[in-house]
């Protein structure tokens, strides 16, 4: 399941205006998904989007970053700062703090499976003229759950 932003979704994430975002496209190689119309909004691949995002900043900060800049026992404290924090996470998980992704992912998943039986239960006490529509409510609201849901599991 492809994740898609819309223009205005990334204008607001980003806090710019769609011209900027318009602009992206047209100067700054942002990959279109699909082109909108006069009544629709292009719309991108999120994980395209964060690509392009990312190397656009890294190419950024490349150009206007002097070598000379960097302070080698700051980058030195830096690393044994993220070294420790390894070292945390480590340990939390041998005191079984922290679970596997895929745990979660199925606990979500068994989660989600008792929450649509429910939900599908509940037209069978309506009232005839509101089954046919409750049910489709329902149905419909299921299938974006299901679209969220294995967008995680990407």
């Amino acid at each position: 399941m492809t994740i898609t932003l819309s223009s205005s979704d990334i204008a607001g994430g980003m806090g710019v205006s769609k011209r900027a975002v318009t602009n992206w496209v047209k100067d700054g190689g942002l990959e279109v998904h699909r082109r909108g119309d006069s009544n629709t909004e292009n719309t991108f691949e999120l994980k395209a989007f964060v690509k392009w995002w990312a190397d656009r900043e890294i190419a950024r900060r490349v150009a206007t970053t002097d070598v000379n800049d960097y302070d080698r026992s700051e980058e030195e404290a830096r690393l044994k700062h993220h070294q420790a924090n390894l070292e945390e996470i480590k340990e939390a998980e041998k005191r079984g703090e922290l679970i596997p992704l895929s745990d979660a992912i199925s606990e979500f998943g068994e989660l989600v499976a008792n929450a649509r039986a429910k939900m599908l239960a509940i037209s069978k006490d309506a009232p005839d003229d509101y089954k046919k529509r409750l049910d489709e409510q329902i149905r419909g609201a299921l299938d974006e759950l299901s679209k969220s849901a294995a967008a995680i599991q990407e």
